[in-house]
């Protein structure tokens, strides 16, 4: 009984976010770099110790005070990924909700990119 519960908490707390289409890591690599943004919304701390190269960071509790950053890619292609897949949907509700149309998923996240040996870029932590 308790399992049944705990199935059916999970499915209600995980259906409130809406599943945004996947890119793979292979299409984003191959992908124009003019035509979107890769948006890391992991924490400051976390993005300065490795990330997607050309990434920018807005945390995804800091997306509403910064959306000013992300409105000139209101009509442009957001790549979004976390460490591993929570808080990039929780970033595209969010962004859904300020009519943003065009996000794709980073597929594997960080945690996917790393096992995958693909190169990250590293930065010092501004104060």
């Amino acid at each position: 009984m308790r399992a049944i519960c705990f199935l059916l908490l999970s499915v209600v707390c995980f259906s409130t976010l809406a599943a945004t289409p996947l890119i793979s890591q292979q299409a984003l690599l191959t992908s124009d770099d003019n035509e979107r943004l890769i948006l890391d919304v992991r924490s400051q701390q976390e993005f300065a110790q490795g990330h997607v190269p050309g990434a920018i960071n807005i945390p995804h509790t800091d997306l509403a005070n910064q959306i000013d950053k992300l409105t000139p890619y209101q009509d442009k292609t957001i790549v979004l990924y976390c460490r591993s897949g929570r808080r990039a949907e929780i970033a595209a509700d969010t962004l859904t909700k300020l009519e943003f149309k065009h996000l794709l998923h980073l597929e594997g996240d960080m945690q996917g990119w790393i096992a995958n040996q693909r190169a990250v870029e590293k930065q010092e932590i501004e104060n």
